[in-house]
């Protein structure tokens, strides 16, 4: 997400540059879970102010898909690094991976105009 943010609003093309760090390094991870949660609905509550911006009653699945993975990949990596307790075995670490793989491969394959909508509501807030 935060390499798509970048591409998106300064360009590849400015990989090596303080404006890309700048945007690389701006999102807000909770604000990315937020609204992981609201991309992964079915259906989205026709009163919620971000209604507005999502084609029809919901994302498409490749945007639902993408978003439900990444807030499961966020709490495995919330227990790996906050849990001293918690082990994980090589096919969990195979699955993440996997997972993590395929919730790139959504978002890359979703339709541009849901990709841009997503980024754009991560990037810049509602009020």
């Amino acid at each position: 997400m935060l390499t798509a943010v970048a591409d998106q609003f300064v360009g590849n093309g400015e990989r090596k540059t303080p404006r890309y760090t700048l945007a690389y390094r701006s999102i807000d991870h909770s604000k990315l879970e937020n609204l992981c949660k609201l991309a992964s609905s079915e259906k989205i509550d026709r009163k919620s102010k971000y209604a507005q911006f999502v084609p029809g009653e919901s994302f498409s699945a490749s945007i639902r898909t993408f978003a439900s993975l990444l807030i499961e990949l966020k709490e495995k990596r919330n227990s790996a690094d906050y849990d001293p307790s918690h082990w994980v075995k090589i096919a969990d670490v195979h699955y993440a991976v996997s997972a993590a793989r395929s919730a790139i491969g959504q978002f890359e394959n979703a339709p541009q105009d849901e990709t841009k909508t997503f980024l754009s509501l991560l990037v810049f807030g509602l009020r």
